[in-house]
């Protein structure tokens, strides 16, 4: 499925106490966000957006590529 923006696509994230799972099935774990401050939350939205454009890369080349 080719998704139109990230907003579309965030909003199919399962979200789980300790994963996400991801709209084809990738989970991706929080554990590695937890600091001792508490949960980063903008490093694990960061890891999200740049998963979303490493899935979905735009042919022009603005977005990630492995």
């Amino acid at each position: 499925m080719k998704y139109k923006a990230f907003k579309d696509w965030f909003q199919e994230i399962k979200w789980l106490k300790d994963k996400v799972i991801l709209p084809n099935d990738i989970t991706i774990e929080k554990s590695t966000y937890i600091t001792k401050d508490g949960f980063d939350i903008d490093g694990f939205n960061s890891l999200l957006f740049k998963t979303y454009n490493t899935l979905y890369p735009v042919s022009d080349g603005r977005r990630y590529k492995k």
